[in-house]
C-alpha cells in the first residue's frame, strides 16, 4: 500500500510541495508550519520530527540534517523510478517486449517493488514466448531506470543553483549517482564544473572524494611552495632528491645489465591542518582523510594531557608526515637500514621532523596503520610541540 500510495503521489500533474516521512512515505498537497513541532499537509497533521524532508519545487524548505536529506531523496529517487516501471510495464506486456518487461521489473524490484506486485509482474512476464521482441524505440524504456539518477542529478543542480548555495549537498547527491553508476556523462560533466584548477589534479572523481573526506577534516591542500614553512620546503625536496637518487642508481644498475624495476616520475600531494602536514604520492581519499583526523584527535588529546600555563614554543613547527604508496617506496626512500625498516609499519625521525608510514592492502589495514600512526605521532609530538619540556630536556 505504501508504494502505491507513493506512486499515486509521485504522478501527479499539480505542483505541489512534498514532505518525505521517516516511514518512506511520500506526501503531497500545501503545506503550512502550524507549530514548531507541527506541519500541515493539506487536511493532515503532521509531527515535524518524522519529517525527513519539506521541499517546495526541489528546494528544500525543512531538513532535520544533511543525512536525512539525503536518505529522502533516495526515498523520492525510488519512488520516481517505481512509477516509470508501473507506466511502463503494461505497454511493453502489450507489445510483447519481453527484453523491455525483464528490464522494467529488475528497475523496478531494485527500487522497492512489493512482492506481490513482483509476482504479478512475473506472472505476465513468463507468459510471453521467449523470442518475443518487438520493433520499436527502446528509449522511453531506457529512460525508466534512469529515474534514480534523473532525481538525484535534478535535485543536485538545484541546491547549486539555489539562492543560498548547498555545495556539500550537490556534492554528496554526485558521489551517490557515481556510485551507483560511475560512467553516468550527465553527472560527471555535471562535476567538472565545480572541480578547483588550484588543486591540480587532473580527475574530478579524485577531487570530489578529496572535498568529501579530506576537506571537512580542517585540512587545505598546499603546493609545491609553502608560504609558512622552510622546513616543509625542506622535506619535499628531501623526498623528491631520495627518488632522484634511487632512480640514478637504478639506471647504473641497468647500464651493468642487471634487472631492475622502472621508477616513474613521483608527484606529491600536499595537506596541512593545524596539527600536522601530510605528504604523499597517494590519491585515495578514505586513507588520507583517516591520517588527518587521528593526526587532530591526538595531537589534542597530547594537549590537554600536557596543559600548562607555561607559554608554548616560541617558534610553530609543522609535524611533517610522510605517507608512501607502499613498502617498497618506504624501505628505499627512507635512508635508514632495509632490514630494520621492512619489519616496520612506520617510524618517527627524530633529527629530521619527519615521521614515515607506508599503505598496504589487507582487512583490518586501516586500523593497523593508524595504531602505528597515532603511538609514532605522540613520539613526534613530544619532541615539537610539547609545552612542558623539549626533546632536549628529556635527554
Amino acid at each position: 500500500m505504501r508504494t502505491l500510495f507513493c506512486l499515486l503521489l509521485l504522478g501527479s500533474v499539480a505542483a505541489a510541495d512534498r514532505v518525505v516521512l521517516n516511514d518512506g512515505s511520500v506526501l503531497e498537497g500545501t503545506v503550512k508550519k502550524t507549530s514548531a513541532k507541527q506541519l500541515m499537509v493539506d487536511d493532515k497533521k503532521v509531527d515535524l520530527a518524522t519529517v525527513w524532508l519539506w521541499e517546495r519545487e526541489a528546494v528544500a524548505v525543512y531538513v532535520p540534517s544533511l543525512k536525512h536529506r539525503l536518505r529522502a531523496y533516495r526515498v523520492l529517487a525510488d519512488a520516481e523510478q517505481l512509477r516509470r516501471c508501473a507506466d511502463l510495464f503494461p505497454k511493453a506486456i502489450a507489445s510483447t517486449n519481453r527484453a523491455a518487461a525483464l528490464d522494467l521489473l529488475e528497475w523496478a524490484e531494485s527500487a522497492g517493488l512489493e512482492p506481490k506486485q513482483s509476482t504479478a509482474w512475473r506472472g505476465q512476464l513468463d507468459k510471453l514466448p521467449d523470442h518475443a521482441k518487438a520493433k520499436e524505440d527502446p528509449e522511453p524504456y531506457a529512460r525508466a531506470g534512469h529515474a534514480y539518477t534523473d532525481i538525484l542529478l535534478a535535485r543536485a543542480r538545484a541546491a547549486k543553483a539555489a539562492r543560498k548555495k548547498d555545495e556539500t549537498t550537490c556534492l554528496q547527491l554526485v558521489d551517490t549517482i557515481l556510485r551507483r553508476d560511475p560512467e553516468h556523462a550527465e553527472t560527471n560533466a555535471f562535476l567538472k564544473t565545480f572541480v578547483s584548477k588550484r588543486w591540480r589534479i587532473g580527475d574530478h572523481k579524485t577531487w570530489l572524494q578529496w572535498r568529501l573526506l579530506i576537506l571537512p577534516q580542517g585540512a587545505r591542500v598546499i603546493t609545491r611552495r609553502h608560504p609558512r614553512h622552510m622546513d616543509l620546503d625542506k622535506a619535499i625536496s628531501t623526498w623528491e632528491f631520495m627518488a632522484k637518487y634511487l632512480s640514478d642508481e637504478r639506471k647504473k644498475e641497468a647500464k651493468e645489465g642487471k634487472k631492475v624495476k622502472p621508477v616513474e616520475a613521483i608527484k606529491l600531494h600536499g595537506f596541512e591542518t593545524p596539527e600536522i602536514v601530510l605528504l604523499t604520492p597517494m590519491k585515495e581519499a578514505r586513507p588520507l582523510a583517516s591520517f588527518l583526523k587521528y593526526g587532530r584527535i591526538t595531537c589534542r588529546a597530547l594537549e590537554r594531557i600536557f596543559y600548562t600555563d607555561n607559554p608554548g614554543r616560541e617558534e610553530y613547527t609543522p609535524l611533517v608526515i610522510y605517507f608512501y604508496q607502499d613498502k617498497e617506496s618506504y624501505v628505499q626512500l627512507s635512508g635508514g637500514s632495509p632490514g630494520h625498516l621492512g619489519l616496520t609499519l612506520g617510524h618517527f625521525s627524530p633529527g629530521q621532523n619527519i615521521s614515515r608510514f607506508y599503505w598496504f592492502k589487507r582487512p583490518g589495514a586501516e586500523r593497523t596503520i593508524m595504531e602505528v600512526f597515532v603511538h609514532e605521532l605522540t613520539h613526534h609530538w613530544l619532541e615539537r610541540r610539547c609545552p612542558r619540556f623539549t626533546w632536549e630536556d628529556m635527554n
